[in-house]
C-alpha cells in the first residue's frame, strides 16, 4: 500500500474534521487578536505539536480596533452596524446633516456593496472619491443580514466614515435617502495596543537540497465563521498529520496566520520574516469556504501542472473543483501576496451563502464530508509536491 493509499483509507478523517470545526466555532468570534482568536491560537499549536510538528508561534505588536459605538439614527430609528476597519472614525459627537445617494449633495451617503466588492481595486478608487463627510453602506450577503466588508488598506484609512449595517435595513433607508432625511451618523472606535501571533509548524526534509512547501491557511474572521474557516484548518492539519507520517523530501513550512481580515497582516509579517520563500517555495493555500455547506470550489494558480494536480486529485476523491481559473488570474486571498511576488502556489477555494456573517455556525453552514473530500484530496496533492520541490 503506498503513502497516499494508507491516508486515504483512514475512517477516523471526517470524525477529525467534525470535532476539530466545533471546536474552532466554539470558540466565539475570531476578529485579530480578540480573546477567541488568542485561544485559536494556542488550541492550534497544541494541535499541530501533538500530531509531530515543530511549532512556534510567531508573534509581533498590531494596533487593534476597538469599536464603540456604530449607529445610524434615522428619524428617531437608530441602526445598529460596525465600522468599516478601513475607514477613519468619527468622534462621540459623530455627524449629522441629510441622506442622499452616493454622489449627491447629501452630507451622509448611502452605499451598497458585498463582501466581495474590496477584492476590486475599482472600489477603493471610487471610495476616494466620495465627496461625503459619512457612508452607511448597505451590505449585500448571500442571505438577508449582516456581511461585512474586509478591510484590505486597515493600515492605511482613506475616504469618508463608513458604518456598514445589514441588509434588512435596505428598504427603509432607501426611502430616507429619496426624501433627503436627517440622519446622525456615529462611526466611534478607538485604536488598542495588542499582539498578533501566526501559528508556524515544520517538517523537517530528508534533503537538504529541494525548495520548500509552504501549507498556509488564515485563522481569523469577523465571527465564528466555522464554514468560512473551519475547511482550510482541516486540510493544513491534515496535511501535516499526512507529511508527519510520510517524512517528505523537501522541508515544510506550515503557517495558520491572523490578520486574514485586514489586509493579511499575519502572512505579511510571516512573509518579512522569511523573505526568500516568496520566490523559492511552492504554495499550497487553503481559502475560504473549504466544505461550506452548497460550496462551488475553485482552483487558483499562475502554473498550469499545479491546477492540474489539483483537479487531478480533487477529481479522484469525488470532489472535483467546479472551477479551474486561468493561470492569469490570481486568487483573491493571502496567495495573492504570493502571486504578487511571481511565485509558486496553488490555492483551494469555495463559494458560502452565508461569506462574512455571523449565521456561519457549526454545524448547519458545514456540509463535512466535502470537507473530508477536499481534505483527502490535497493530502494526496501535498505528497506529490513534497517530493518533488
Amino acid at each position: 500500500m503506498t503513502a497516499v493509499d494508507s491516508i486515504d483509507s483512514s475512517h477516523d478523517m471526517i470524525d477529525r474534521a467534525a470535532n476539530w470545526i466545533r471546536t474552532y466555532d466554539a470558540q466565539g468570534i475570531h476578529r485579530s487578536t480578540l480573546c477567541a482568536d488568542e485561544q485559536s491560537a494556542e488550541w492550534l499549536a497544541g494541535e499541530a505539536a501533538a500530531i509531530g510538528g515543530q511549532v512556534q508561534i510567531d508573534e509581533f505588536p498590531f494596533e487593534r480596533v476597538e469599536p464603540i459605538a456604530a449607529y445610524a439614527e434615522v428619524d428617531g430609528l437608530r441602526i445598529a452596524g460596525e465600522p468599516l476597519f478601513d475607514s477613519p472614525f468619527t468622534g462621540t459627537e459623530g455627524i449629522k446633516g441629510t441622506l442622499g445617494h452616493i454622489g449627491s449633495n447629501a452630507t451622509i451617503g448611502l452605499a451598497e456593496f458585498s463582501p466581495h466588492a474590496v477584492y476590486d481595486a475599482a472600489f477603493y478608487r471610487i471610495r476616494n472619491t466620495w465627496s461625503h463627510e459619512g457612508v452607511i453602506l448597505v451590505t449585500k450577503g448571500g442571505r438577508p443580514g449582516l456581511a461585512l466588508l474586509n478591510a484590505e488598506h486597515y493600515s492605511c484609512p482613506s475616504g469618508p466614515t463608513v458604518v456598514q449595517v445589514s441588509s434588512v435595513e435596505h428598504d427603509e433607508l432607501i426611502a430616507a435617502a429619496e426624501r433627503g432625511a436627517q440622519v446622525h451618523l456615529v462611526n466611534y472606535a478607538t485604536r488598542v495596543p495588542a499582539r498578533m501571533k501566526n501559528v508556524v509548524a515544520v517538517v523537517k526534509g530528508t534533503r537538504s537540497n529541494r525548495s520548500p512547501l509552504v501549507v498556509m491557511t488564515p485563522r481569523s474572521a469577523w465571527w465564528n465563521c466555522a464554514s468560512e474557516r473551519g475547511g482550510g484548518i482541516v486540510c493544513w492539519l491534515e496535511v501535516l498529520r499526512a507529511l508527519v507520517t510520510f517524512p517528505p523530501a523537501a522541508d515544510i513550512i506550515f503557517t495558520a496566520n491572523s490578520g486574514h481580515e485586514l489586509g493579511h497582516i499575519g502572512l505579511i509579517d510571516f512573509m518579512s520574516r522569511r523573505p526568500m520563500l516568496a520566490t523559492t517555495a511552492t504554495w499550497l493555500h487553503f481559502g475560504a469556504n473549504i466544505g461550506a455547506r452548497d460550496a462551488k470550489h475553485s482552483l487558483y494558480s499562475a502554473h498550469e501542472e499545479l491546477s492540474g494536480l489539483g483537479r487531478a486529485e480533487m477529481t479522484r476523491v469525488g470532489q472535483p473543483p467546479d472551477i479551474v481559473f486561468p493561470t492569469n488570474v490570481p486568487a483573491n486571498g493571502e496567495s495573492r501576496e504570493v502571486h504578487k511576488c511571481r511565485g509558486r502556489y496553488i490555492t483551494l477555494v469555495g463559494s458560502n451563502p452565508l461569506f462574512h456573517m455571523p449565521e456561519d455556525r457549526w454545524p448547519d453552514a458545514v456540509d463535512i464530508e466535502a470537507v473530508s473530500r477536499c481534505s483527502a484530496a490535497f493530502v494526496r496533492v501535498a505528497l506529490a509536491l513534497a517530493t518533488q520541490v
